[in-house]
């Protein structure tokens, strides 16, 4: 009920009125107590459904994240890996392969599980493992850092290997035709020189690459310093290809000099 003082006629006597405003004021407050906890209660919830998103996000960027850390290390495992295996390669396929389900007679499950500490591969692991065709032992790691060390300890160690005296047989049969040519009078200067500039030619494609290589991995060593565990590229720089046998390395140079390491026991 409502009126303006002065204006409207009183409805209801003064006291009325103020008994019907406070009696109103009483419901008002007696009424605004269960939407006080009802809004406390909302507020909790809603800051504990917030709290839940943050942790399902996190949770599930964790994740993704791990997911493609390890497919990443899949990718560079295969990469690293040689192109074809001729027999079982058991350092690859443990670092490859955590878990094999038989689902049925025909079918096979092949699942790599999660792991909680990633097993990274150096650079100079990767080319150390592309050198050897194949995931190497530790020990084979350590006896190419030794030879290695050595090398930059001894460069003059690095020397052309011997090549074969015997020369191409198509080098054999030109320099005999230009003999026969020049003792058989009149000589014949134009085929002469011409059978001259083959032989020249030959002989040059026939001096290989060692001479050279010989000289450049030289200075290569001469300008590192002894490492406490191997550098990749020095292993790309120098290296051709390492062999295992019989517990034993077998390094071959790019000059095609070879270093053997000692005998692992």
């Amino acid at each position: 009920m409502y009126f303006v003082a002065g204006i409207n006629e009183a409805v209801v006597s003064q006291e009325i009125f103020d008994k019907a405003q406070e009696l109103r004021k009483k419901r008002w407050e007696n009424r605004l107590v269960a939407p006080d906890i009802f809004i406390s209660r909302q507020n909790e919830l809603a800051e504990q459904l917030r709290a839940a998103k943050l942790e399902k996000e996190r949770f599930l960027k964790a994740e993704e994240d791990q997911t493609i850390q390890q497919t990443q290390e899949l990718i560079e495992a295969l990469e690293a890996g040689p192109d074809f295996l001729d027999a079982f390669d058991g350092e690859l396929f443990r670092e490859l392969v955590d878990k094999i389900i038989v689902e049925s007679n025909d079918r096979v499950q092949v699942r790599r599980q999660e792991r909680t500490t990633p097993c990274k591969k150096s650079p100079a692991q990767k080319e150390l493992r592309k050198l050897c065709g194949g995931s190497p032992p530790a020990w084979v790691e350590r006896q190419v850092l030794g030879l290695l060390n050595r090398l930059i300890q001894h460069p003059e160690r690095i020397t052309c290997p011997v090549l074969e005296d015997e020369p191409p047989p198509e080098v054999t049969k030109l320099r005999r035709g230009l003999d026969e040519l020049l003792h058989r009078p009149p000589v014949d200067e134009v085929q002469a020189r011409e059978l001259a500039f083959q032989l020249a030619t030959l002989q040059l494609n026939a001096i290989g690459p060692e001479e050279y290589e010989t000289l450049r991995l030289r200075r290569l060593f001469q300008g590192w310093a002894p490492m406490a565990e191997l550098e990749q590229e020095l292993l790309h720089e120098s290296v051709r290809r390492i062999a295992v046998s019989n517990g034993t390395v077998t390094v071959l140079l790019k000059n095609n000099q070879t270093l053997e390491g000692g005998n692992y026991t």
